[in-house]
């Protein structure tokens, strides 16, 4: 069997994505070895153009929060769950949304995908179809701000998820930006042992 390294790994997705009939147009990218995955929901239009996952605009202030806090794209595997460049409205003109059949496949692929990580122990999920593939559960306005246990990828093992909205939907949103801050940055909190969930008395 060949080595399993990020080509081998972008070659065999592809393969298995053709299969199910899904379109592929911007991979995951990063060290398979990384404990770090961040994870986000469909590529945008400057992704897909660049095949690079999570970058442009939309995500320069979360890269320059982790930056501020010692994490570099370098320490981490990068990737969204539906791998072509879709559009979540339903406006004329736009890219057809993503169907749940569609979806449901895109969520096993990323669970054979994690399975490729062996030192995996965080995960920052960006968005709601992260949340759902990660946890089954919608509602990211909900869960932004969560730190939680969660079993992933085929062998379900269990990692550290830290929830927080699309990078993307809070570079058009500024009153979004201060939580934003605080969620990305409890990602350093949980990997330094200094994250607690705060007890909630009744």
């Amino acid at each position: 069997m060949e080595p399993v390294t990020e080509g081998w790994l972008m070659r065999e997705f592809t393969t298995r994505a053709k299969e199910c009939q899904l379109q592929v147009d911007c991979l995951g990218s990063g060290k398979l070895d990384s404990e770090i995955a961040i994870i986000s929901e469909a590529p945008s239009e400057y992704e897909a153009k660049l095949r690079m996952p999570v970058s442009g605009t939309g995500p320069k202030l979360m890269w320059t929060i982790l930056r501020e806090l010692g994490i570099g794209r370098k320490d981490c595997y990068v990737t969204n769950v539906v791998k072509k460049e879709v559009s979540l409205s339903s406006k004329e003109g736009a890219k057809t949304p993503v169907t749940k059949p569609e979806l449901e496949h895109w969520e096993g692929l990323l669970d054979w995908e994690l399975d490729h990580l062996p030192n995996l122990k965080y995960i920052l999920c960006l968005g709601n179809f992260t949340l759902h593939a990660l946890t089954g559960d919608t509602g990211i306005s909900k869960w932004r701000g969560s730190v939680f246990d969660c079993k992933v990828g085929r062998d379900r093992r269990t990692v550290k998820v830290i929830c927080t909205n699309n990078p993307a939907h809070v570079s058009r949103m500024a009153s979004m930006e201060l939580m934003f801050r605080f969620d990305v940055a409890k990602l350093k909190r949980v990997i330094d042992g200094k994250f607690t969930n705060p007890s909630i008395l009744f």
